[in-house]
């Protein structure tokens, strides 16, 4: 009991709802240079995590905190981090649902010194997952012009996320004594709230091709407690592969729910698949850039469907009129030699 108690008294739980109570939403540049990036990398963690630890495999040790990591290896990108309030239990604070969150931060996130100027990849761990998907359903579906850096979205990379809830949040919705937040109340397995926005974003990243990695844990909390745990008919696996497995290609990780996001080095299968995935993504970037119609360098990075089509509709205007030119320009080419052939 004295080893959680702090030396100005207070123990770990008290200082923890404090902090849960004063956190606000907070978009924070984490590193690379914002000026010259081609794209940015967002960082968005889950439930009861902050924009930092949730990145640090060592909490004493800042040179573990890999976003780091990936504005060394890669000169071309801006790397953020999102934090916001997202408790478990309505004993430590109030948490906004799924919707409310998605709309905070869809709010919050874009704007002048932030996001939506380029193409940008976003990195979401568990419950950041969904709000993640939340966001570009919103950005996209409701067609606010304040939100239309939601079509910049070039990639997505998940980690553990329960794309169709988990057990362990219905069985904490059930114990009411708990006093489950509205958060947890959104991650109920199989609800039909996150089987429509699995559906959707399903959809919509096949439509836009959008790029896709999907990591899902292993290891089981509480292992030295298995066999109680199993008779009490109570989950141990956080989130289940078939919940996790929802988009893209479900990759397997020797990590439980709260190492996942959290590798060791830069040879850990999360940093490496993350960073390859970036670097596809810049390529095909380039690949974009290097048309020279203008036309078409200026919706680089959007995937809005009726964009796509005004564009191709506007190459095919372009073409013709500069045929239209180039047939004027050779009729009085052909003119003047025929006048001046007499002089000849």
């Amino acid at each position: 009991m004295e080893a959680a108690v702090s030396s100005s008294g207070k123990c770990w739980l008290t200082r923890h709802i404090k902090a849960q109570r004063m956190a606000e939403i907070h978009l924070e540049y984490v590193a690379g240079d914002r000026s010259t990036a081609t794209m940015d990398v967002v960082f968005v963690h889950g439930l009861k995590d902050d924009a930092r630890h949730t990145w640090q495999h060592d909490a004493a040790n800042p040179e573990t905190f890999w976003p780091v990591w990936l504005a060394q290896d890669v000169q071309e990108i801006a790397v953020w981090t999102l934090g916001y309030p997202n408790p478990s239990t309505e004993w430590a604070a109030e948490a906004m649902s799924l919707y409310e969150r998605a709309v905070n931060a869809l709010n919050h996130i874009y704007g002048p010194e932030r996001l939506g100027s380029r193409p940008q990849v976003f990195i979401a761990y568990s419950f950041g997952g969904l709000l993640v998907k939340e966001m570009l359903n919103l950005g996209i579906t409701m067609r606010r012009s304040e939100w239309t850096g939601t079509h910049k979205t070039v990639g997505v990379v998940f980690l553990a996320t329960p794309h169709s809830g988990t057990k362990l949040a219905r069985l904490a919705t059930k114990i009411e004594s708990f006093r489950a937040s509205k958060a947890v109340q959104d991650l109920r397995a199989y609800s039909e709230q996150l089987i429509k926005l699995r559906t959707w974003f399903e959809q919509y990243s096949h439509d836009v091709a959008l790029a896709v990695e999907n990591y899902y844990e292993t290891h089981q909390l509480f292992r030295l407690m298995r066999s109680i745990l199993d008779r009490l008919h109570i989950p141990i696996m956080v989130v289940e592969r078939e919940s996790a497995s929802g988009h893209g290609f479900p990759i397997p990780v020797d990590a439980d729910h709260f190492q996942i996001c959290k590798p060791l080095t830069r040879e850990s299968i999360v940093y490496n698949g993350t960073k390859k995935l970036i670097l596809k993504v810049l390529a095909k970037l380039k690949t974009v850039m290097q048309i020279k119609s203008p036309c078409f360098i200026a919706v680089a990075g959007s995937h809005d469907e009726q964009s796509r089509a005004s564009v191709i509709r506007f190459s095919g205007v372009y073409a013709i009129i500069h045929t239209i030119e180039l047939c004027y320009e050779l009729g009085v080419v052909f003119q003047l030699c025929w006048y001046a052939l007499p002089a000849i």
